[in-house]
């Protein structure tokens, strides 16, 4: 066999094995993962950013403080008797918060729950305690 004939068998099969066009596909690029700042105190929030926070679970998903204010949980998340649904870490969960506008702002949990509240208003009861 001629070394021209072995070329061209050689060719012929990487071409057939290779589906007959040399390409490279490459993944749609992902989008890169959000931010998530630790808000220092003296600090504010800006609209859509991710901040890392702590909310108490013990009695439930009822309130935190965030961004120098006060939040009620709307709604407040509880099993039913005072405690964190399942699924929420007890006493404190920690994750990240997201200011949705000027006054709401939502928590999502390291565990997978979400939580939405509300920043507290002059008519709102002050903060719940929890025992």
């Amino acid at each position: 066999m001629s070394r021209a004939w072995c070329g061209f068998a050689l060719t012929l099969a990487l071409t057939a094995c290779s589906g007959g066009v040399a390409s490279r596909t490459t993944d749609p690029p992902e989008d890169p993962p959000p931010v998530v700042a630790t808000l220092a105190p003296g600090d504010r929030a800006e609209i859509g950013g991710q901040y890392r926070h702590e909310i108490s679970t013990h009695c439930g998903i009822v309130a935190t403080v965030f961004d120098r204010r006060e939040w009620l949980a709307d709604p407040p998340l509880s099993d039913g008797n005072a405690n964190p649904p399942r699924g929420w870490d007890n006493p404190t969960e920690v994750g990240v918060i997201r200011l949705v506008d000027a006054d709401h702002a939502e928590f999502s949990g390291r565990n997978g729950g979400v939580a939405r509240f509300r920043a507290r208003t002059r008519n709102d009861p002050p903060l719940p305690g929890c025992d």
